[in-house]
């Protein structure tokens, strides 16, 4: 590919990550955070797969494990903009379908990091694999419009949470991130 590789680094980071090492391999691409320990990679594949990581989303407190996922959606749509523009630079087709997938996180307690919520009792999430419903995205475009039609997958690891939704979406589907 004639791709820079300058270029690759801004597109490919890894989730909750500014930068990271960059180096083709044999599959296509790869950007990796952390030395020598990997904290989370971002593999763009010859096809024009992108399969991006996350090492660490569960916080060890005292007894408990906990997740925040309050702040994981933002993680994760700070990327997915970079990934998109660079599909669309590619020539990658669409529809694009992205597939969120959190692993090792039997028994771990969700915090919605909202003070609304303290003092009701935690759940736990009760799988080891938490896999969210599928997000297809038919046509490139705002980064507005992937957040709305990422809303189901959120509010699906927020239900995980014992909660209705996402408290992170207005009620037009409109992500509002912490300003709710």
């Amino acid at each position: 590919s004639n791709l820079r590789m300058p270029r690759m680094l801004m597109c490919l980071c890894p989730i909750g990550a500014s930068g990271g090492s960059t180096s083709i391999n044999f599959d296509g691409v790869l950007c990796q955070r952390g030395d020598p320990v990997c904290d989370g990679y971002t593999q763009l594949f010859r096809n024009g797969v992108i399969e991006a990581t996350k090492v660490g989303i569960v916080n060890e407190d005292k007894d408990e494990r906990c997740l925040a996922v309050w702040n994981y959606d933002s993680e994760v749509f700070l990327v997915l903009k970079h990934y998109m523009e660079l599909l669309s630079s590619l020539g990658v087709s669409t529809p694009i379908v992205m597939m969120i997938s959190l692993v090792g996180v039997a028994g771990v307690v969700v915090n919605v990091g909202n003070s609304r919520f303290h003092g009701e009792p935690q759940q736990s999430i009760r799988r080891e694999v938490l896999t969210l419903p599928e997000i297809t995205f038919e046509d490139y475009g705002r980064l507005e419009s992937y957040q709305r039609l990422s809303r189901p997958a959120f509010d699906a690891l927020w239900n995980a949470a014992g909660q209705a939704g996402s408290t992170r979406f207005d009620q037009n589907g409109m992500w509002v991130g912490s300003g709710r």
